[in-house]
């Protein structure tokens, strides 16, 4: 598939507890892998109980970021892009 995505529901407890800065940076080194395939890739944080997914998919994307850790993703396909409106 062009695209790879994951979906994390909170671990231990589901969609209620938050993620290990360890586990993320284990994450975000699986899906650089995957980015320099070529691929798409997704992360979608459901832990949303104690809304520590927005808290988890920010420390993610500093991770991505900073360093190494992903490279600037590869499009095969244009994106159609519409006009602007006026």
């Amino acid at each position: 598939p062009d695209v790879v995505y994951f979906r994390l529901h909170g671990s231990p407890r589901m969609y209620h507890s938050s993620y290990t800065a360890s586990y993320l940076k284990r994450l975000g080194a699986k899906m650089k892998k995957i980015a320099a395939s070529g691929r798409s890739v997704w992360c979608i944080f459901d832990n949303t109980a104690y809304g520590v997914a927005t808290g988890n998919a920010f420390e993610l994307l500093e991770l991505l970021h900073r360093g190494t850790l992903v490279q600037t993703p590869v499009r095969k396909k244009p994106v159609a892009r519409r006009a602007a409106r006026k």
